[in-house]
């Protein structure tokens, strides 16, 4: 049977209540951690099973924020529905561009309805195209690599070819 797991980064036990009791119900296994390290940690171990991804913006360890950056930055996870959750004075605008294409942000508390429309979201922002990893220029032609001076000396001179001049023309 497949397992179906939520990940909940929080260090406020309030929090983790809280959004706990807002979650849809159905066959989810809940998976609860209180800082950065053991959510990054808990999603290189869930990460087959991994359904959705709600953490605080700032969490001990590894900030909440960084690591949604390393989530959004590998090509496997980046397609885990993500609720970045705030609080006031969380300086969200700071770290990620606005809007949030990618990922929910939901600043606490919240009601049920509010935090469900978010996971709906989160949901449909996953599934959004990415833009592909930008293309390297190709690298300069190679240059010829240079004559070495002993070479020069032992190579016989380049022949020139000189116009010669046109004789005078008679006196009058």
């Amino acid at each position: 049977m497949a397992r179906n797991v939520v990940l909940l980064a929080t260090d406020s036990p309030a929090s983790r209540e809280q959004v706990a009791g807002m979650l849809p119900g159905g066959k989810f296994e809940f998976v609860t951690v209180a800082d950065g390290m053991a959510a990054l940690k808990s999603i290189k171990v869930e990460r087959e099973h991994l359904r959705l991804l709600v953490l605080t913006f700032q969490l001990p360890k590894v900030p909440g924020w960084q690591v949604l950056r390393q989530v959004q930055s590998h090509p496997q996870l980046r397609e885990i529905p993500v609720i970045l959750l705030t609080a006031a004075g969380d300086p969200v605008g700071s770290k990620f561009r606005e809007p949030f294409e990618y990922f929910e942000v939901v600043a606490l508390p919240c009601d049920r309805q509010r935090f469900q429309t978010a996971i709906k979201h989160a949901m449909t922002k996953a599934k959004k195209p990415r833009p592909s990893a930008p293309v390297a220029p190709p690298p300069p032609p190679a240059a010829k690599p240079a004559t070495p001076p002993a070479a020069q000396k032992a190579a016989p001179p380049a022949a020139t070819t000189r116009a010669k001049a046109a004789p005078p023309p008679p006196p009058p």
